[in-house]
């Protein structure tokens, strides 16, 4: 007889190796997410203002709180998921799908800088991250071809341009590649602090320029989209304010009278772009 509370010696040895047994596989078909170690931006953009950057091995937010737009794109298929926090839409793509969209139509001075030859500069401090500069060569021979083969008038006279990125920051090669698309800039893994360009017209105006950096954990969970969204056809959609978003909707029937009622084509820049010079003729 045995005391109580207490197996036979035999019985607990099989105990033992049982729970040996079972608790690796508990273990795999129960995976712990945990955070991932990562860095938070506080940019400010000349054209869309305060911007917050999330990055990490596992993924990459951005967000715009004025016009509450989010991106978000993680492992391991890093497709791209947009949504407005205002306007409650979203948006989402393949990542080979959304770099065809962003690359399909680059304003002229983005298409500059991804064709300009950089050279390697010097390298300081930027929101106490070591920053190291690139600065293109021959920016005036630059705009010449791209107008050439675009076929366009140049409208304001490139005469310089550099870059910074953060060389502590390393982003995985799908996402590198996406934020140089996004960007126009050349693919070097790193992530962009401040990007500078001088006109003859404007002078030297600083496009892009990084004021605050913090090294934190994220966790996997912030790379995903809240739910009760409403989707929409085009990434532009999400972009737009209540404003903005009137005009799209009045685009898309005019759009859809003149097509013949095709309210499932996607609405694209250069549909916004003729739609706004035609309003503002009215």
């Amino acid at each position: 007889m045995t005391r109580c509370g207490r197996l036979p010696r035999i019985l607990r040895r099989a105990a033992l190796l049982t729970l040996a047994l079972v608790l690796p596989f508990v273990v795999s078909t129960s995976p712990v997410q945990v955070d991932d170690k990562g860095w938070v931006l506080t940019q400010k953009s000349l054209m869309m203002g305060d911007m917050y950057l999330y990055v990490s091995p596992s993924g990459f937010k951005f967000v715009n709180p004025k016009a509450g737009v989010n991106f978000v794109t993680r492992s391991p298929n890093w497709d791209v998921i947009m949504f407005n926090d205002r306007t409650k839409v979203c948006y989402s793509a393949t990542l080979d799908t959304f770099k065809k969209q962003v690359t399909a139509n680059l304003p002229q001075r983005r298409s500059e800088l991804g064709a300009a030859n950089w050279q390697k500069g010097s390298v300081s401090n930027i929101a106490n991250l070591r920053a190291t500069q690139y600065v293109m060569n021959d920016p005036a021979g630059v705009q010449a071809r791209v107008a050439a083969r675009k076929g366009q008038r140049v409208q304001q006279h490139l005469k310089g341009a550099d870059y910074w990125v953060c060389e502590e920051i390393q982003v995985p090669p799908q996402l590198a590649d996406l934020l140089s698309s996004m960007y126009g800039l050349p693919n070097t893994m790193n992530v962009p602090l401040r990007l500078t360009v001088t006109t003859a017209e404007q002078g030297t105006k600083t496009q892009l320029d990084t004021y605050r950096s913090q090294s934190c954990p994220i966790p996997i969970s912030y790379y995903s989209m809240p739910s009760g969204y409403r989707p929409v056809k085009s990434s532009v959609e999400v972009m737009a304010d209540e404003d903005t978003k009137q005009i799209i909707d009045d685009m898309a029937k005019d759009l859809s009278s003149e097509g013949g009622g095709n309210n499932n084509k996607p609405i694209t820049n250069e549909d916004l772009d003729r739609f706004l010079n035609k309003f503002k003729k009215r």
